[in-house]
């Protein structure tokens, strides 16, 4: 809510500080006086003729107005304010994947609505505030309609200095998230870590980027679980209290081949009820040398050691070391060089649809569940097969509207004797019409 005040404020503000300075012809104070700049500063002179009293403008203090006016207005321009509507059209073939013949389901909803706040009073120290709410009118995500402050943070990097820190909250360095279509890639719906968190980083040579991360909490296995890859209603953990900072990403990325071939790890670790939860993460960006337009993005996630999750009011004898695996093929029909990477950050997501705003892709995604299905009696996710693009049919400036489209296809895992139970399979279209400004 603060943030919210905040923005309205400084909108108003620029907004007014030209009126301020510049009232309209003619204008006249309440005392009869013509308004001018700082006139209420001004020296007590004889009443007139009719009556009233004015005042004279005094040098000094109109000196002083447009001092500070200047100073006002210096500091509004270090401030940007961006955003991003995009509302969805879905039709899915069965309403509910897991219930038998569901029926049809088509919805309209808005993914997103987000506002951003950026500054930068110095070469070395910007900020960024992003306000947004999400799946607006969407039934099965059920979005609230509530605004949140999605992302938060400042960051402090010295021109030539290979050092940085970054402290706030955003979607921190464990993976990269590339994604030419509709839906979010398989890898961001598991293990998006988005939690306030201080990092310190080193850049080098070769694009070359390394960087440490500690934060508070569970969050990746929280947000495995909220994923929709196999069923929760079986598959159970315990509610895990933490009290101290205790979990840490350590992240790595260059481009040995400009323009070409971009290279990324990371590792993560946090607490879990019985032992702690580590995750890797590992892939590549390839343009080919010979024909740029093309581009291939694999990303691959393995969880290296899990708590044991609850089994029948127990806990399961043996750990679940899923992994999931995004591999896409894209074409675009521009070729831009889209600098920043972790396409679960605002300014990242605006800046690769700008550089890409006609694209086509081709995804194919894996969810290993190292036997979970057949361990808990549980569906679960295995293969999805999807099919779209983006076209951008007008940019000017800081605006652009642009066209979405998306086929998926989801194909599960069906536990023994459930077959009559749970569809094999589910189709969905999407179409995607949004707005940045």
């Amino acid at each position: 809510m603060k943030t919210t005040l905040i923005a309205a404020a400084l909108t108003v503000l620029a907004w007014c500080a030209p009126v301020a300075a510049h009232p309209p012809q003619g204008a006249v104070h309440a005392w009869g006086a013509p308004a001018r700049g700082p006139a209420a500063a001004g020296v007590p002179v004889p009443a007139a003729s009719d009556g009233s009293r004015v005042l004279r403008p005094d040098s000094t203090a109109e000196a002083s107005w447009d001092t500070s006016r200047a100073r006002m207005m210096a500091w509004l321009g270090h401030i940007k304010m961006t955003g991003n509507l995009e509302g969805h059209f879905r039709g899915m073939r069965h309403r509910d994947a897991f219930v038998g013949d569901s029926g049809v389901m088509t919805d309209i909803y808005f993914r997103r609505v987000e506002l951003g706040i950026e500054t930068s009073f110095s070469d070395w120290a910007t900020a960024i505030a992003v306000l947004n709410s999400e799946f607006i009118g969407d039934p099965m995500q059920k979005g609230d309609e509530r605004i949140t402050v999605d992302e938060v943070h400042f960051d402090l990097r010295e021109r030539g200095t290979p050092v940085y820190f970054v402290f706030g909250k955003r979607t921190l360095s464990f993976g990269e998230f590339e994604n030419a279509l509709v839906t979010d890639p398989m890898t961001q719906d598991a293990y998006e870590i988005k939690k306030v968190g201080a990092t310190i980083g080193f850049s080098g040579p070769l694009d070359a980027d390394v960087s440490a991360t500690v934060y508070k909490g569970d969050e990746l296995v929280t947000h495995l679980f909220q994923s929709a890859l196999f069923d929760t209603n079986r598959v159970k953990r315990d509610v895990l209290e933490i009290n101290n900072l205790g979990s840490f990403v350590v992240a790595a990325s260059s481009t040995p081949v400009e323009d070409a071939l971009t290279l990324f790890a990371a590792f993560s670790s946090e607490p879990g009820t019985d032992k702690r939860n580590t995750t890797a993460n590992a892939g590549f960006s390839f343009k080919l040398p010979f024909f740029a337009n093309v581009a291939i993005d694999v990303e691959y996630m393995k969880a290296l050691q899990r708590e044991l999750y609850l089994l029948d009011g127990g806990r399961s004898s043996r750990e679940s070391r899923e992994s999931v695996l995004a591999a896409t093929l894209s074409y675009s029909f521009t070729v831009k060089r889209s600098i920043l990477h972790n396409r679960g950050l605002y300014r990242a997501r605006r800046q690769y649809r700008r550089a890409h705003p006609i694209e086509a892709a081709l995804r194919f995604e894996r969810f290993g569940d190292d036997g979970l299905s057949g361990r808990f009696a549980a569906w679960s996710v295995r293969h999805r097969y999807l099919a779209g693009g983006r076209y951008t049919f007008y940019q000017s400036g800081d605006v652009a509207v642009y066209l979405g489209l998306e086929y998926r296809r989801t194909e599960f895992r069906v536990p023994f004797g459930q077959a009559n139970a749970v569809n094999p399979s589910n189709d969905e279209g999407y179409v995607a019409f949004g707005l940045d400004f």
